[in-house]
């Protein structure tokens, strides 16, 4: 008998057993027994087997199946050449040791070849990927990923957000990575990436905001000095109508004379004022209409 073979097919059975709906109550106790009477016979007939077993044999399983518990530990190691070094001293040992009984030898020899053929495989795709220059991506990839993860998320944002773009930029001219490690090490750059622009885009609207209540504020005070404007050159307009007004007939030619140059004077000092003024008021209308523009 394969024990270890037909120990699987049994334990195989038993998980199917449990997905199985409810059968009828008058014969669920009968199959039941029926089905637990086997795998106990198997199981009971195994145990026996085993304690009938020689002590060689058991010392020599035992040793068998160590090996197979370090070769499992080795198969999806990571440092490949350490991994390769220690599993071929493993075989180096399996070989010295004697043979088992029959179908048990096979099943042991079958565990330890698996954990072999599976580092074997692994190792073949990793030299391939090596040699493509895979490797040395990958490590590019992981500076990469650190130095984003380093940039700060207060302050000058704005610089974190341009050397995270220039690091993207990078991350295109870098070349692939082994396949198993391409989504981890591209989640792992991509969720970096993405939260330094949530930040900044999060602080630029907040600064954004901010800036708008100054500016409504600025064009607030303009408009009010716009109507200070307006209303002091109306007052310099009507008082250049009441002085520009015709002279007093009862006085003086002399007299006369002297106002007339002194209002003219006054006249236009007046009117360079409201010059000055309407200028003022023209560059104040659109420095109002820009703002307004601004603020919307």
């Amino acid at each position: 008998t394969d024990w270890e073979d037909t120990a699987e097919k049994f334990k195989d059975l038993q998980s199917q057993w449990k997905k199985i709906g409810y059968v009828p109550r008058d014969k669920s106790e009968i199959i039941w027994k029926r089905f637990r009477s086997a795998a106990d016979t198997f199981f009971n007939n195994r145990e026996k087997f085993f304690d009938e077993s020689t002590p060689e044999w058991r010392d020599n399983l035992k040793d068998k199946e160590a090996i197979c518990k370090k070769a499992e530990k080795l198969r999806y190691s990571k440092y490949f050449d350490t991994a390769e070094v220690k599993l071929k001293s493993l075989q180096e040992k399996w070989g010295e040791l004697p043979d088992l009984p029959g179908e048990l030898s096979e099943a042991v020899q079958k565990r330890f070849t698996n954990s072999i053929e599976i580092f074997n495989k692994r190792l073949h795709v990793y030299r391939e990927e090596t040699e493509k220059g895979y490797y040395r991506n990958l490590e590019l990839k992981e500076k990469l990923c650190e130095e984003a993860e380093a940039l700060p998320l207060t302050g000058e944002i704005q610089n974190s957000m341009n050397k995270a773009k220039e690091l993207q930029k990078r991350w295109k001219e870098t070349g692939p990575v082994p396949w198993k490690f391409n989504k981890s090490i591209w989640d792992r750059f991509h969720s970096t990436c993405d939260r330094i622009f949530r930040v900044g885009r999060a602080e630029m609207e907040t600064k954004h905001i901010n800036w708008k209540k100054n500016m409504s504020s600025v064009l607030e005070n303009k408009q009010e000095q716009r109507e200070r404007l307006a209303e002091s050159i109306r007052r310099d307009e009507e008082f250049l109508e009441r002085i520009s007004g015709s002279q007093r007939e009862d006085q003086d030619d002399w007299k006369q004379k002297l106002m007339a140059i002194s209002k003219g004077d006054k006249q236009t000092q007046v009117k360079e004022q409201i010059e000055s003024k309407k200028h003022r008021l023209k560059n104040l209308d659109k420095s109002i209409k820009d703002l307004s523009k601004k603020v919307k």
